[in-house]
C-alpha cells in the first residue's frame, strides 16, 4: 500500500474484517459481510465456530470474534475495584 503523499512509502494500515456466520456446511461456512456472503473453506476457520457467531480475519484463519461488553457491565467491574 501506498501513503497519499505521493512519497511511494509503503503505509501500515490494517483493516479488520468481521462478518456473521449464516450458514456451516460439511467443508465451508457462508459468512455475511454487511449484506454480502463469502464462501469460506473450513480449512481456513478456527475449531469450535458455530452458526451466528460474528468471526473476525485474523491473517491466517478466521475465529470468533470476542463480544463486546455491555457498558452497565463495564461500569460495574470498575466499580468494585475501587
Amino acid at each position: 500500500m501506498f501513503d497519499s503523499s505521493g512519497g511511494g512509502k509503503a503505509g501500515s494500515c490494517r483493516i479488520e474484517r468481521t462478518g456473521e456466520v449464516v450458514r456451516i456446511d460439511t467443508d465451508s461456512a457462508v459468512v455475511s459481510f454487511g449484506g454480502k456472503t463469502v464462501s469460506i473453506p473450513a480449512a481456513k476457520l478456527d475449531k469450535g465456530i458455530r452458526l451466528g457467531d460474528r468471526v473476525v480475519w485474523t491473517g491466517s484463519v478466521w475465529r470468533r470474534s470476542e463480544p463486546l461488553v455491555p457498558l452497565d457491565d463495564a461500569e460495574t467491574d470498575l466499580s468494585e475495584t475501587e
